[in-house]
């Protein structure tokens, strides 16, 4: 098949259907000029036209409304900074994938939400794309551009009746979803069930014909996953694209892209019509505001999810996180991702305190923190494995659209230069500052690739000679450091201290870890007798960081 363009500003708003009554398509809709935002006779050249092969059909029809495609492109266009460039399947034998969304498929009544789905998909990859957060290394499908189908309608009432069709084009992702790799256990229809990971690894062909292994029996490289996914989510609702929950049919884990095999297998979000898109244009959107889009880095992962966000992938992480044990959950968030108290600059997220005034900020996130940093004090997180955040990658040229003819007015927001390991705790550790975590030129993917391979491989030489292991208590970097530097459960202790505003006592190393839960479960009690009254409660300190109390509610007003 043969595509043309589809300019990007035609796809920024979702035209109204003209009907002539409900339930009856109008002869002009179903004809050349049934996409309103399209203009069919805008001259193209040869070398701007996209032609595909279809190998495929993945899914999709009459009966689902939509058609994913598998192609392979044969002749590619020239570059346009608005999507990436579409990969020659001759080149790495990559797949692209074509989504139509062909308003014939919906049937009477029904046709406009073929239009209204190809611009809100559009969109999303869209704003995705411009801030470089797309393909290798992120959570999501590579953005191949929209692009225009002119096809002729052999319909018995137009005969001969050309007709254009959306189309989008994205990665072929080669894996298979959570859903699909694991099973569930059996409970009544009206609950969902734990999942079962694999306990085997699974062979799969990659397009290239080679045999590849998609291992995921190891909890660690799940919770490595869920580690990837939780970054993703708050870097995309950063630059405006905001995901509520992930679920298990939506999230894909992938042993190939770009042509490559990967060492490890990466998690993609492939749902993208239930994202929420947030446009920043001085702080709002059409009277919906966006604070997430007015700090400088992602909110902290602490802060945007708590327990229930992943009850879609109970099983795939540990099921120890979950219920009353809910803060080992929270504990892995603040030892993987940062306590939120290291030196502003050495953050990479923001967080709640950031952006107060557009935040509302209850007491009950300030319990959490205190449960949370008890239970690291308390040395419950020395038995976690924690993972390196991968780094983004930088395109070769600047994505965002500096046209003002089709984004007026809207201010152009910066792209974040993120580190390439995340070891900025263990420099607050170790007290000093690491300029390396800062890179300004723009890289390739293998450029960024070969720097988070030198990175994992210095960050093993330091480990080395300091005979330090993540995985190991502690204690052990604070006795090799002679007392000079402060311990995580130190630290820990220090921010429990300043919210409960009680003294933090000392750690015993002959407590097993079924009696620090156990402290630490002591203060479940408080969620129950929580009130709304003006005074703070006993051993709460109301000045912390400009008094972190909860709103009253405006029914108690």
């Amino acid at each position: 098949m043969i595509l043309r363009p589809f300019p990007k500003s035609c796809t920024e708003i979702a035209p109204e259907t003209s009907t002539t009554r409900h339930g009856c398509i109008c002869c002009e809709d179903v004809g050349a000029e049934y996409l309103e935002n399209f203009n069919p006779d805008i001259h193209y050249e040869d070398d701007e036209f996209a032609k595909l092969d279809i190998v495929d059909v993945i899914s999709g029809g009459l009966e689902h409304s939509r058609q994913y495609l598998l192609c392979k492109a044969t002749n590619t266009p020239r570059g346009n900074k608005t999507y990436a460039p579409i990969p020659a399947f001759d080149d790495k034998k990559q797949y692209v994938v074509a989504l139509v969304q062909d308003r014939v498929c919906y049937g009477d009544g029904f046709s406009k939400d073929a239009n209204e789905r190809l611009f809100r998909r559009s969109a999303v990859y869209q704003r995705i794309h411009e801030r470089t957060e797309t393909g290798f290394g992120t959570v999501n499908p590579e953005y191949y551009g929209t692009w225009i189908l002119e096809t002729i309608d052999n319909a018995e009432s137009l005969p001969w009746r050309k007709r254009y069709v959306g189309v989008i084009l994205m990665e072929y992702l080669e894996g298979q979803t959570i859903e699909q790799l694991c099973t569930r256990q059996w409970v009544p229809k009206e609950e969902e069930g734990d999942l079962i990971p694999p306990s085997r690894p699974i062979l799969r062909s990659a397009a290239d014909g080679s045999i590849t292994m998609l291992d995921v029996t190891d909890v660690k490289v799940r919770n490595e996953i869920v580690m990837h996914i939780m970054h993703g989510m708050v870097t995309n609702t950063h630059v405006g694209a905001y995901l509520t929950t992930p679920d298990a049919s939506n999230v894909m884990i992938v042993f190939r892209r770009g042509g490559k095999l990967l060492t490890k297998p990466q998690a993609v979000i492939i749902n993208s019509v239930c994202i929420q898109i947030h446009i920043c244009r001085n702080g709002r959107n059409y009277g919906h505001e966006n604070p997430d889009g007015l700090v400088e880095k992602p909110l902290h992962p602490f802060d945007r999810f708590w327990t229930g966000d992943f009850e879609s992938l109970d099983g795939w992480h540990n099921l120890g996180w979950r219920l009353e044990y809910r803060v080992k959950f929270e504990a892995w968030m603040l030892r993987q991702f940062g306590l939120m108290d290291e030196p502003e600059e050495n953050r990479r997220y923001c967080t709640e305190e950031d952006f107060r005034e557009k935040v509302c900020i209850d007491r009950h996130r300030d319990r959490r923190l205190m449960k949370a940093f008890s239970f690291i004090g308390n040395g419950g997180t020395r038995d976690f494995h924690f993972f390196d955040l991968p780094a983004p990658p930088e395109p070769t040229s600047q994505k965002v659209n500096d046209n003002p003819e089709e984004l007026p007015n809207i201010p152009k927001q910066n792209r974040l230069d993120y580190g390439f390991r995340s070891s900025r705790s263990q420099n607050a550790l170790n007290g000093r500052e690491d300029k390396s975590l800062w890179r300004k030129s723009p890289l390739t993917p293998e450029e960024v690739a070969a720097a988070a391979a030198a990175a994992r491989k210095e960050a093993e030489t330091r480990s080395a000679k300091l005979q330090f292991n993540i995985e190991n208590s502690v204690f052990e970097l604070e006795e090799q450091l002679n007392g000079k530097e402060i311990s995580i459960q130190k630290r820990a202790w220090q921010a429990w201290s300043a919210i409960s505003g009680k003294e933090p006592h000392e750690y015993d190393p002959e407590v097993d870890e079924a009696s620090e839960v156990e402290s630490c479960m002591s203060w479940d009690s408080s969620y129950e007798d929580e009130t709304d009254e003006d005074e703070p409660e006993k051993g709460e300190n109301p000045n912390l960081n400009g008094s972190l109390k909860r709103k009253r509610d405006e029914s108690d007003d």
